[in-house]
């Protein structure tokens, strides 16, 4: 029975130091999870934030995107209505041209 008792405190002793060993251990993963939990907490919150600059960077995209359109669509306008004044001009140094060659034929009968 002492051998018996013997063996028996001493397995209770390993198993102790064992438990201990574990529950350090485990005390030291909780501790390293609640890093990890607040690891995780941080990042989330700079994710968010991320986002919102994304967000706010896509709503600017958006509206100098419209506002290129409608710098676009005016440019197309001045392109047209710069050909139409062409236009314009070439008629009139026609007319002028024109009006120029009676104005030297009627003045080349009135020298004779």
């Amino acid at each position: 029975m002492n051998t018996d008792n013997s063996r028996l405190v001493t397995e209770l002793k390993n198993s102790k130091k064992e438990n201990y060993r574990i529950i350090d251990e485990l005390t030291k993963t909780v501790q390293s999870l609640k890093l990890t939990r607040s690891d995780v907490t941080s990042l989330n919150e700079e994710i968010n934030s991320f986002k919102a600059q994304v967000d706010s960077m896509s709503e600017q995209f958006q509206s100098k995107d419209s506002l290129l359109i409608q710098l676009k669509d005016k440019m197309i306008q001045q392109i047209s209505k710069n050909g139409q004044l062409e236009q314009e001009i070439l008629t009139a140094k026609i007319e002028l041209k024109a009006g120029n060659d009676i104005f030297e034929e009627i003045k080349g009968r009135f020298e004779v």
